[in-house]
C-alpha cells in the first residue's frame, strides 16, 4: 500500500514512517504541510493518508483530508493530539476511516495498517466484479444497470437515493427526455414537492455529473443526453 504521512513533528513522523515500512507499506511521502500533500497526490498513486489534524500552514489537516476525498478519492486516517469531542466532531466532516490519539504506539499502526488493508480489500474486490457489468454511456461515464452504480473514469460517483432515482429513470429512457409530471410520480413517489426541491435536485445531478450528460429541458422535463443522440 502507497501512504502518504502528513505530520510536522519530525520524531513523530519518523517513527510513523519506520513502524509502516516494517508492516510492509510503502511510504511514498513525509510532509509537513497538508497543502504539499495534495499538490504530491494529483500525479502520485496513493492508497491512504495518515494525517495530524492539528497540522500547521495555510491548509489544516481536516480541510485537507475531505478535498482529498472528495477529488481523488483518497481516504484519511487522522492523529491528533486532542480527544474533545469538538475536535472529533470537526474530523468526522472528512469522512476518516478512523483516528488515533497522541502519543503513538506501534499497536496503533497496526490497527491503522489492518482496517486500511481490510478495506481496500474490500472495494477492490466490489470494482473488479463491477467493471464487466459497466456499460460506458459517454463522457466517461459508465454504468451498471443491475446495481444501479455509477462510475467516472473508473471511480465511483456518490449520489443520493433521489440523485440516482433520477438519473436511473432518465438514462434507462435511452435520450428521450422524460416529463417532470413523470419523475413527481416515480422519484418522490408522488408525494407533494415544492419547485425549489425539484431545481435543487436537478442542479445537484448537473454539478455533479457532466452538465452535457445530464440536462433540462424547460417546461418539458430532464433527459440524460447519450452518444450519437441530439
Amino acid at each position: 500500500m502507497n501512504v502518504v504521512i502528513v505530520e510536522d513533528e519530525r520524531l513523530t513522523g519518523m517513527f510513523l514512517e519506520e513502524t509502516l515500512l516494517k508492516l510492509g507499506c510503502k511510504v511514498s511521502a513525509l510532509f509537513k504541510e497538508a497543502s504539499e500533500t495534495l499538490e504530491f497526490v494529483a500525479t502520485n498513486p496513493v492508497d491512504f493518508i495518515i494525517m495530524d489534524i492539528e497540522i500547521e500552514g495555510d491548509v489544516n489537516g481536516v480541510q485537507a483530508a475531505i478535498a482529498l476525498r472528495k477529488q481523488y478519492g483518497i481516504p484519511s486516517f487522522f492523529i491528533t493530539s486532542h480527544s474533545d469531542s469538538t475536535t472529533i466532531n470537526d474530523a468526522m466532516q472528512a469522512e476518516p476511516l478512523g483516528y488515533i490519539i497522541k502519543p503513538i504506539s506501534v499497536s496503533h499502526v497496526e490497527s491503522v495498517v489492518g482496517v486500511v488493508r481490510g478495506l481496500l480489500g474490500k472495494e477492490a474486490k466490489h470494482t473488479a466484479e463491477q467493471t464487466s457489468a459497466l456499460t460506458p454511456i459517454g463522457f466517461g461515464f459508465a454504468y451498471d444497470y443491475d446495481s444501479k452504480s455509477l462510475f467516472c473514469d473508473g471511480r465511483p460517483v456518490d449520489l443520493t437515493s433521489s440523485e440516482l432515482k433520477l438519473f436511473d429513470l432518465c438514462l434507462r429512457r435511452r435520450g428521450n427526455t422524460v416529463p417532470y409530471s413523470v419523475i413527481d410520480d416515480l422519484v418522490w413517489d408522488g408525494k407533494v414537492v415544492s419547485d425549489s426541491t425539484r431545481r435543487g435536485l436537478y442542479h445537484r445531478l448537473r454539478t455533479k455529473l457532466n452538465k452535457q450528460l445530464f440536462e433540462t429541458v424547460t417546461g418539458i422535463g430532464c433527459r440524460v443526453r447519450l452518444p450519437g443522440k441530439n
